[in-house]
């Protein structure tokens, strides 16, 4: 950390000294420009620079036990000792009692002095400002920072989504509308500034506009100039305001250095602590876009001890670097005041041929593939000067002929950091291996090449560099050596998996991680392995899942190798066990996996279905999920509509919408029938039809039919236990999704009141205890059966379901001539205990609200004991 002491103004012997301790990108800027405007004191400013870590350094404790910044000492004839003062709001106060009075409005109206009630309005909002500012504003100014961090900070791309929607949730359900509170309270303050003032307080500029200052300046960027003009004025005036440009003068006079207003962790370069943005990566090499090489520290190396060598290395952390590797050490026998010449100039100059028969027989040969190995005195050109390669002449006539030979080697994708006919000694475990630097360079940086090529800076040369020892698997090692060789490695199995993943890790390959991060998942599951490809989860609804969540982020993030560790102390990888479900049925995920490849499978039982349902459910598959739910999608041609069955429990709320009705002059009336679209799967909405069945949670209350001749009846029909909740969710959809402002209950015909459901609100609130009680029609459509035998409803028609359209809409043309049924009982109202139903939902208008109406399509009931006894089977 660097410290500059400079002074500000001559100082005075009668004058008191303020030293004020400045912190780069702080807060501290703000009480520069006050102490510009103070008056009958001297300051010094010392500078203090942030660490790479960005934060402050343990100097700024020396002066006060916290470490602040900003904060400021005062030395006077009266202070043998400088006082010193942290936080802005004292430090304010003070220098304005005693240097800035100018600053602080009138306290007190001419006449009312020390009076309750007797200050000045501008006083007031002078007092309010002074701990607004910290206390409110700027928490909100910082929480908007930290969401930036969030949304930019360098996961793995699938957990990018969530990290963006956790920070994007918390800004439109937080911060945006405290945005617009705060800056509305300040725009309107500003219009009814005192006397048409200008200033928050005022005409004249108060030491509460110096401390808003910094909160307004780093959060304009989020100030709407259209929406709030007068805001966006009072930032423009302090910006151009003579005493905040003379603090930023003399900033920039003792730092040597440009001002920057605020610290933007966005805009910070890696190795500063920073959020890299995604577009640059700090990798050397053109990798992937979704992985980027972050330098591990998990790896030490002993520092300050004997220079002995190791009988073993431990793998130490890479430093951080940007951009392409460029700079290279050079033999002995190389020109060491040469200057690096740029990529043209070396891939022109860099090749000569040591004998003239050689470069004969070279030209007369078919070129081979650019990612062939070079002869045995050539070496691969890239962007860079090989290490053995001294710096050739421009005006050298010899590398004009081999230029077209030259780009035979070349290989943009990978940058080469040793020598590529070099061979590099590294034992692993007990076993010796042999690479050359091209394969050490075709995954780099990496430990291997930062080791090598501080031997060759050390040892000016590669031919004396010692043998690298590693305590690690060889036979793991074995398959990552034909990975550096160029050959593609797969995984055998989850073990393997692990072993290859941890190494490439502890040696910070990245090419080798970014493979093994994006292949595919390998899991056991019960006593089963199983190799899943990650696009297998590519339908809709599938993603993100137990294993693309789970796994993955399990095992390492780019920022975080080997989660939960001290990277800094770490000598070798924790032992890391292969992904297991051992709670799930390996039968069971054979036939999921099996659906996800797009085949059909053979449901044998209804406990087979609730078995692949539960583990669909286990494993997030959701679009898989409703593809299993048991339904049926039927084309009605009697009503010229397409339907789908689903029982209640099965319905999910994103699914439900409404179809009005369409009546006389073709408009949509608001009424209607439910339909459902299921989530993920379905590309259009049907009518829905509900099945409730099993449990004894539904019964049936029938009122007195209105008159002999009417073709229906209506019902009560009562839900209990579960059947309520689950109920009471779809009448919830169903309100949620046509934004209905009141739906109602009913109760049974014994309470004679009616309950209602407003909104989102839970059904059962406005219901009786642990029930719910909803309208049904019976058409004489519907297929009603009660104790085994099947009833007729009311009077027998032949046309379409009237319900179709409201009473007061139906044309009276609709109307058909009925013949009366001798079986319907027009008197008594009729008791049943439902085991299976069908209804087909509908949204209907009533008095004061609209209310669900349930139209029977199919029933199944018993009326008494004895029937339920006799359907009642024995124990198998």
């Amino acid at each position: 950390m660097a410290v500059t002491t400079a002074q500000a103004t001559a100082p005075a012997s009668d004058k008191p000294q303020i030293t004020l301790y400045w912190l780069e990108q702080s807060r501290a800027q703000r009480v520069v420009w006050l102490l510009e405007e103070c008056k009958g004191a001297d300051y010094n400013i010392e500078v203090f620079k942030r660490g790479k870590d960005m934060l402050a350094g343990p100097e700024l404790k020396k002066i006060h036990p916290l470490g602040k910044s900003p904060v400021i000492s005062v030395k006077s004839s009266n202070t043998p000792q400088p006082i010193v003062i942290a936080e802005s709001g004292t430090l304010t106060e003070y220098l304005v009692d005693h240097f800035a009075e100018h600053l602080e409005p009138t306290r007190y109206q001419a006449g009312k002095e020390k009076q309750v009630g007797g200050e000045t309005e501008e006083w007031l909002r002078y007092r309010f400002y002074m701990h607004y500012a910290e206390g409110s504003l700027m928490s909100i100014l910082l929480i908007g920072l930290f969401m930036d961090q969030i949304k930019n900070a360098p996961v793995p791309f699938f957990i990018k989504p969530i990290t963006r929607t956790i920070a994007g949730r918390v800004e439109d359900q937080f911060l945006n509308r405290n945005y617009d509170a705060h800056f509305g309270f300040l725009e309107k303050q500003l219009e009814t500034s005192p006397n048409g003032g200008q200033w928050l307080t005022g005409k004249d500029l108060s030491a509460a506009d110096i401390l808003m200052s910094f909160p307004l300046i780093a959060g304009k960027s989020k100030i709407d100039s259209t929406k709030f003009p007068k805001l966006t004025a009072l930032i423009k005036r302090y910006e151009e305001h003579p005493g905040y440009l003379a603090s930023i003068k003399k900033i920039e006079e003792v730092t040597g250095e440009k001002f920057q207003p605020m610290m933007d962790a966005r805009n910070l370069t890696p190795g500063q602590g920073s959020i890299r943005q995604e577009e640059h990566p700090v990798s050397s090499r053109n990798s992937s876009s979704l992985y980027y090489y972050e330098p591990q520290g998990e790896l030490i190396q002993q520092v300050g001890r004997s220079t002995d060598n190791p009988e073993v290395n431990i793998p130490h952390a890479i430093p951080s670097f940007r951009g392409r590797h460029t700079t290279h050490g050079q033999t002995a026998g190389a020109n060491t005041a040469a200057k690096l010449q740029g990529p043209t100039e070396t891939a022109t100059n860099a090749l000569t041929s040591k004998r003239d028969h050689e470069e004969d027989l070279e030209s007369a040969a078919p070129q081979r593939a650019h990612r062939d190995m070079p002869t045995s005195d050539q070496e691969f050109i890239y962007n860079s000067t090989p290490f053995h390669q001294p710096q050739q002449n421009p005006t050298d006539g010899n590398t004009s002929s081999n230029n077209h030979q030259q780009q035979t080697f070349i290989d943009p994708s990978i940058t080469m950091v040793l020598p590529a006919r070099k061979v590099f000694p590294i034992q692993i475990g007990d076993k010796l291996f042999r690479l050359s630097g091209a394969s050490i360079s075709s995954d780099a940086p990496s430990y291997f090449s930062q080791f090598f090529e501080e031997q060759m800076k050390n040892n000016e040369g590669a031919e004396s560099c010692r043998t690298l020892y590693i305590d690690r698997d060889p036979r793991t090692f074995e398959d990552i050596s034909l990975h550096l060789q160029g050959y593609h490695i797969e995984p055998r199995d989850g073990a393997h998996f692990v072993k290859l993943f941890a190494d490439a890790q502890f040696f910070s390959l990245p090419r080798l991680t970014a493979q093994l991060f994006a292949s595919t998942i390998y899991v056991r599951v019960g006593e089963q392995e199983f190799r899943i490809a990650k696009d297998l989860f590519s339908n809709p609804g599938d993603s993100p899942n137990y294993f693309s969540l789970g796994f993955s982020s399990f095992f390492s993030t780019p920022t975080d190798r080997l989660p939960g560790l001290s990277q800094q102390s770490l000598i070798r990888p924790p032992r890391l066990l292969p992904p297991r479900v051992p709670t799930r049925s390996a039968r069971v995920f054979s036939d999921l996996l099996h659906l996800l490849q797009g085949y059909d499978l053979h449901i044998r039982d209804d406990e087979h279905r609730a078995e692949l349902l539960r583990d669909a459910r286990y494993y997030h598959l959701k679009g898989l999920e409703q593809r299993l739910i048991p339904h049926r999608i039927a084309f009605n041609l009697r009503r010229q509509r397409s339907e789908i069955l689903l029982r209640l429990q099965d319905v999910h709320k994103n699914g439900v919408g409404v179809m009005s009705d369409r009546v006389a002059g073709g408009t949509a009336a608001i009424p209607g029938w439910v339909s459902y679209q299921r989530p993920y799967v379905d590309t259009e909405a049907h009518h829905l039809i509900v099945e409730v069945r099993g449990g004894e949670s539904t019964t049936v209350e029938l009122e007195p039919a209105a008159s002999s001749t009417t073709n229906a009846r209506m019902a009560r029909v009562t839900f209990h236990n579960e059947t309520t909740t689950t109920f009471a969710r779809l009448v919830c959809a169903i309100a949620e999704k046509v934004n209905l402002p009141h739906i109602h209950a009913v109760e049974p015909i014994a309470i004679g009141r009616t309950g209602g459901y407003n909104g989102a609100k839970n059904l059962s609130q406005h219901s009786a205890p642990g029930h719910s009680t909803i309208k049904m029609h019976i058409g004489p459509d519907a297929d009603v059966v009660v104790n085994g035998h099947r009833q007729a409803i009311g009077n027998q028609v032949d046309a379409v379901d009237e319900m179709d359209v409201d009473d007061a809409q139906r044309p009276a043309a609709n109307a058909r001539k009925v013949r009366q049924d001798v079986h319907a009982d027009a008197s008594q109202a009729t008791n049943w205990v439902v085991n299976k139903a069908q209804w087909r939902p509908r949204v209907q208008p009533r008095k004061n609200g609209f209310e669900v109406v349930l139209d029977a399509v199919k029933i199944e009931a018993c009326s008494n004991e004895k029937s339920r006894n006799a359907a009642s089977g024995f124990l198998v």
